[in-house]
């Protein structure tokens, strides 16, 4: 039975990117257009799962496994990030084709094609020939910091628009609960490689404040409506508060009697009343 819930989980972990890119992929398809769904954050999106990609082939090569369930269970999140690559270059040519400014997303092809052939021509002959695992330290903190600064294109994109519009929050909620899942799995392990995790940590930390944001500027109002009022509310009570203890000290421990005092007494009824309605 155990074995029946680790396949379920380790499908969720691997097919988790497909899940999530769907929404968003078919909201530009249906608008036609990719306004407001930044060109940065894609490439910085495909250049962290392809780094990710690498130093996952390259934790590979430090591993000995029991079983085929058992090279599933440790590499459910290399297959995973194949999978996110694959909708990555599946997001960008739907920009290409749907694009509002194509000379940016020329450029933005362009880098794509330089890094992944710097890449492939330096850090793979080194992880596949060698063993050197300062490239695996070179890959971990390249990784971290682009997940750290890929949704800042994002989220600056939002505070200028000042709307969401253009994002699917489907999209975006799949996404950070997918990485808080791997996240979960990845730290379940028993031998998990850390800086595997790091870049998974810094992308769900990223993605929360992307959701935020949205958050923000899609529903404003009724954010600072509701809490103006919710503030007003623990005002009132607090003030309300203050005065009963007031009028319950000077009910034992009277001092000179005055309008203010007598009034405090009388209405200590009334503001018990009150929170025995609340």
């Amino acid at each position: 039975m155990y074995k029946v819930f680790q396949y379920i989980f380790d499908g969720i972990i691997t097919f988790a990117p497909v899940i999530g890119s769907y929404p968003q992929i078919k909201k530009v398809i249906k608008s036609k257009t990719d306004v407001g769904f930044n060109t940065m954050r894609v490439s910085m999106n495909y250049f962290s799962a392809f780094t990710e990609l690498l130093l996952n082939i390259s934790y590979l090569k430090y591993t000995n496994y029991d079983n085929n369930l058992d090279f599933l269970n440790h590499n459910s999140r290399f297959f995973s990030l194949v999978l996110e690559l694959l909708m990555v270059l599946l997001k960008i040519f739907v920009k290409n084709k749907y694009s509002s400014n194509k000379s940016n997303q020329k450029k933005h092809n362009k880098l794509i094609f330089l890094f992944t052939l710097f890449h492939l021509g330096i850090y793979l002959p080194l992880i596949l020939v060698l063993k050197f695992k300062w490239v695996n330290y070179i890959l971990t903190f390249f990784s971290i910091t682009i997940n750290l600064f890929s949704y800042i294109p994002q989220i600056h994109e939002i505070i200028k628009l000042k709307n969401s519009k253009s994002l699917s929050y489907i999209s975006v909620l799949l996404d950070y609960f997918g990485t808080f899942f791997i996240t979960i799995y990845m730290l379940s392990m028993k031998d998990v490689y850390f800086l595997t995790l790091l870049p998974v940590i810094m992308s769900n930390v990223s993605c929360l404040i992307l959701i935020f944001t949205m958050i923000y500027y899609d529903f404003n109002y009724e954010v600072l409506y509701y809490s103006n009022k919710l503030c007003n509310y623990i005002s009132d009570k607090s003030d309300k508060f203050v005065n009963y203890i007031k009028s319950i000290y000077y009910k034992y421990y009277p001092l000179k009697e005055d309008k203010e005092t007598q009034s405090l007494i009388n209405n200590s009824d009334d503001f018990t009343h009150d929170f025995e309605l609340v």
